[in-house]
């Protein structure tokens, strides 16, 4: 039997990471299919600094296609789809490559072609916390679902909890929705030695971890707050913030969080690392007491997911999703609620944390997942 032909958009930018994250999670996956089972996957990138990471994958039936390779047509087609409101470069791709399916489409477009189009959306956080949004962005962003559920049929989202939010929100939608939770595909062997990461970010104490983009609703305030409750009593103790330090929906957030360093006089508690190689966070992820997640929302979290596969302590908010993630291998705290986070801290620093989780083996979950994501394309 021939096998499929998968395309797959790896639209991923400085700005937004987990969009390349998520493409290659999908790709080492799909490599734990039998071999009969495994499609033909063509990889369309518009930016060059993602080849090196998609080109070093291990899947055995792979191309890598740059749409940016003839800028002139590449431009054309963009300028044609924004007037008329047509795809025409995914249909030729379509053609082109005899693609049965192409995913994740990340456009609204008419695309007038037999290939199934399947999209991802990864959460709706500006129905449910449209307080972090500007009006123009929550504009922008209802116009854009509303031409996605005119023009694409069907739809994938990563959590139940995000599928609720769908529904609730756009209850005349008729396009085929399918929840499919992403994994974390960690090579253990090919991180970096932990001491030399540790000694390279000069980390010398036990500490908690938080990989998250400095914005507003992942609410890296929480984690201040917690330790100012306890830095008189723990001289030594240390957060490591890693992620890139930028919202741009809240340009002074990252002044907010270096002057709350500040005034709370937590400079030696507190280590900023910016956007670090992710084979360095990972690293130093492997290494720490556990990972706080803090967020107040998200639609699956990737950190979570990197937790799970490095066999981690996790610290979450106690909202719905990290709920949906961890099941009860996790410890939860209110969103908001400093006073407790700062004790489930405590017992960190004080090896008082009872090992409670006991994820399901990467192995299993990439079975699942792929499982699944073959037969929601293909189908």
């Amino acid at each position: 039997m021939a096998k499929k032909n998968l395309g797959l958009f790896a639209f991923a930018n400085h700005d937004w990471a987990g969009g390349l994250y998520y493409i290659l999670n999908i790709i080492e996956s799909l490599n734990s299919l039998e071999d009969t089972e495994k499609p033909n996957i063509i990889v369309f990138y518009n930016d060059g600094t993602i080849v090196e990471s998609l080109n070093s994958s291990k899947y055995p039936y792979i191309k890598v296609v740059n749409l940016k390779e003839n800028k002139l047509k590449y431009s054309f087609y963009h300028l044609y789809a924004k007037i008329f409101k047509e795809d025409l470069l995914t249909k030729e791709l379509c053609k082109k490559y005899s693609l049965d399916a192409i995913y994740p489409y990340f456009h609204a477009y008419r695309v007038k072609t037999s290939t199934k189009i399947v999209s991802w959306y990864p959460d709706f956080q500006h129905k449910c916390k449209p307080e972090f949004f500007g009006k123009e962005d929550l504009a922008k962003r209802d116009k854009f679902i509303e031409s996605m559920n005119r023009n694409v049929p069907n739809l994938v989202v990563s959590s139940q909890d995000t599928l609720r939010h769908y529904r609730k929100y756009y209850p005349k939608s008729d396009m085929k929705v399918h929840v499919l939770p992403f994994n974390s595909n960690i090579n253990l062997d090919h991180l970096p030695d932990e001491s030399e990461v540790l000694s390279k970010y000069q980390v010398t104490r036990k500490y908690f971890i938080v990989s998250n983009q400095v914005c507003k609703h992942k609410n890296h305030s929480v984690v201040l707050e917690a330790l100012r409750l306890i830095a008189d009593e723990y001289k030594e103790a240390l957060v490591l913030f890693t992620g890139l330090e930028k919202d741009n929906r809240h340009p002074s957030y990252q002044d907010e969080i270096k002057k709350c360093i500040l005034n709370y006089n937590l400079n030696n508690h507190v280590k900023s690392l910016g956007f670090i190689p992710r084979s360095d966070q990972l690293s130093l992820m492997r290494s720490s007491i556990g990972v706080i997640q803090p967020s107040k929302f998200e639609g699956w979290g990737t950190v979570v997911e990197d937790a799970k596969t490095l066999n981690k302590q996790v610290l979450a908010s106690d909202i719905k999703v990290h709920h949906e993630q961890c099941k009860e291998n996790a410890y939860y705290f209110p969103e908001d609620d400093f006073d407790r986070l700062s004790v489930l801290m405590k017992k960190g620093f004080d090896d008082e944390l009872e090992d409670i989780h006991q994820y399901e083996t990467l192995s299993k979950r990439n079975m699942i997942f792929s499982k699944k994501f073959i037969e929601i394309i293909f189908s």
